[in-house]
Parts: C-alpha cells; sequence; structure tokens
C-alpha cells in the first residue's frame, strides 16, 4: 500500500512541477503583453522579465509553503534549485554548446552576483534560520540590487538583448492593443491562479513523499522539487541555445540566482508564521558553493566557457544527488 502512495504523491508531485513550468511561462507571457498595451517603460518590462521569467515557480512555492508551515520544502528548492542552475543548466549548455564567449561586462557582472548571491546565502547558514525580519530585509534589499543592476546596463548588454528577444517574440506570435487589456488581465490572473493550485499540488505532494520515505522535507525540496523547479531556465537557455543566443543561455540563469537567494528567500520568511531553519541542508549548502566557486573561477578565466567545465559541473551536481540519497538510507 506504501508503494502505491508512494507512486500517486510522485505522480502528483510531477504532474505540479509541469503545471508550475507552463502556467509560469504563462504568466510571463501576458505580464509582458500587458506591460506593452499599456506602453509602461522598458524598466518595468525588463523587471518583469529578470525577476519572474524563470522564478514563478520558486515564488509560488515558497508562498504555499510558507503559509502552509511547510517552509523547508522551500527553503530546499532554493538552495537545490541555486545548485542545479549551474550543475544542471548551465551545465548542459556548456556540454552542448562547446564554447561560450562572453562579454567582459557581462563576466565582470556575473561574478559580482556570485559574489553577492555568496554572502546573502553565507550569512543565512551562519544565522541558521529566516524569519519575516530576515525575509523583509532581503525583499527590500533586492529591489535595491535589481535597480542599480538595470541602472548600469548598457544598450550592449545581454540583460538588455534578453528583453529585447523575449519582447519581440511574443510581438510575432500576437500583437496587442489597449482594448485587450480587459482580456489580457484575466488571462494573467487565471495563470498566477494556476501558478499557485500546481504550487499546492507540489507542496502537498512533497510533504506526503516525505512521510512515506521518512526523509526530511529540506531534502525533497532540494532535490526533486528544485529540479523541477529549474525546468523553465532549462527550457530557456536550450531555445536560446538552438538560436546560437549563446551570451542568453548562461547569463539569464546565473542571473536568476540572485532571485533565489533574496527575493524567494524572502517572501518565505515573510509568510512563514515560524521561523525556517537550514540545519538539514548543510550537506546541499556546501555543493552549491562549490559550485559557485568553480562557476566564478571559469568566468574569471576571461576564456570562452568551453564543454569540460559543464563535465565538471554536473560531475559535481551528480556526485550532490548521491550525496542525498546515501543520506537516506
Amino acid at each position: 500500500m506504501s508503494t502505491l502512495f508512494a507512486i500517486l504523491y510522485t505522480l502528483g508531485l510531477c504532474a505540479g512541477l509541469v503545471g508550475l513550468w507552463l502556467a509560469g511561462d504563462r504568466v510571463v507571457t501576458t505580464a509582458v503583453r500587458l506591460a506593452s498595451a499599456l506602453n509602461v517603460t522598458k524598466f518595468f518590462i525588463g523587471f518583469i522579465v529578470l525577476a519572474i521569467a524563470a522564478g514563478v515557480p520558486e515564488l509560488g512555492v515558497a508562498i504555499v509553503s510558507g503559509l502552509g508551515n511547510v517552509g523547508e520544502v522551500s527553503a530546499g528548492d532554493v538552495i537545490g534549485a541555486s545548485l542545479s542552475d549551474i550543475g544542471l543548466v548551465v551545465a548542459i549548455v556548456l556540454i552542448c554548446a562547446r564554447s561560450v564567449p562572453l562579454k567582459r561586462s557581462d563576466r565582470g557582472k556575473l561574478i559580482r552576483m556570485l559574489f553577492v548571491v555568496s554572502g546573502v546565502l553565507g550569512f543565512i547558514f551562519s544565522i541558521g534560520y529566516v524569519d519575516r525580519t530576515i525575509g523583509l530585509f532581503l525583499t527590500f534589499f533586492y529591489g535595491i540590487a535589481l535597480y542599480f543592476i538595470w541602472r548600469k546596463e548598457s544598450p550592449h548588454d545581454v540583460w538588455h538583448d534578453e528583453v529585447a528577444l523575449f519582447t519581440e517574440q511574443i510581438a510575432e506570435k500576437k500583437a496587442c492593443n489597449i482594448k485587450e487589456c480587459a482580456w489580457i488581465s484575466f488571462l494573467l490572473v487565471t495563470s498566477l491562479g494556476a501558478v499557485f493550485f500546481c504550487s499546492w499540488l507540489t507542496v502537498e505532494s512533497a510533504v506526503a513523499l516525505a512521510s512515506v520515505f521518512t526523509t526530511k522535507l529540506e531534502v525533497i525540496g532540494a532535490t526533486i522539487c528544485a529540479i523541477g523547479t529549474s525546468l523553465p531556465e532549462l527550457a530557456m537557455s536550450l531555445t536560446a541555445l538552438k538560436n546560437k543566443e549563446y551570451e542568453l543561455a548562461i547569463a539569464p540563469t546565473l542571473g536568476s540566482i540572485l532571485e533565489h537567494a533574496m527575493l524567494v528567500l524572502g517572501i518565505l520568511g515573510m509568510t512563514s508564521s515560524r521561523a525556517i531553519y537550514f540545519t538539514g541542508l548543510h550537506g546541499a549548502g556546501i555543493f552549491m558553493f562549490i559550485a559557485f566557486a568553480l562557476m566564478a573561477l571559469f568566468l574569471w578565466a576571461k576564456r570562452p566557457l568551453a564543454r569540460w567545465q559543464g563535465i565538471i559541473l554536473i560531475t559535481l551536481y551528480i556526485a550532490y544527488l548521491v550525496y542525498e540519497a546515501i543520506q537516506l538510507y
């Protein structure tokens, strides 16, 4: 009977994660169309793309798990997704592309981001928890960081290229005008509703699986949930790679790690009625910081990112999965 339940909960978790991917993509598409119809600034559109495009699944899981008093699922998802974005998504891109050149300005920006994220997550691990006060500060500083990132952008940076490519693709699918705002708004609201439903399904299935296998919620969040919520980044990166937009295949994925560490954790802390402790995530944290250090070294080398670097990163990620599997026994 427990095997049957495990299968059902696993199917529910997979359905929730795929639903998060699809609904999250729909949220971003309709949000950008609405912003275009209202003729808002490019900064606002850029904020939507960079802050939400690949982070809707993590945000949905954070809100639902925080309100459901099982914040450890989201905490594990944040740490695991930060690791899988490098050890899985970036690694696959490098292996497929063989060589990915990056501009000097983008390299420097990504290295600074990795240092900021390492500092923030290092602080969280040192105190061992996230609560409402810390969550408020994290969210506030994320807004400041995003402002300074965009304030110093040049028209030739990869972030502007991403916004241009994304909005152009949407415009090609269907142009919109102000008369369509009501319909687009309805689509946006229903898409957000789908995100929260899929988040609820994901969290509930993860909690049930944890009880069946008598494992920690953090482990489920840092492995299965993290891989699932990294699917949008992987899909976006592979699409960019197919179009030979090599910088767009790497930089936005690394940039989303900043969102995980500050915005998602911040919202998780603010929505949870209790402090969320990270004691069960020390192993995942070690692998994550190693991945950050390796990525920073690869960027610092000032040479095109290469396939052998992708092999190193994905080997590290496989080692992490083996480590977590061993912990279950």
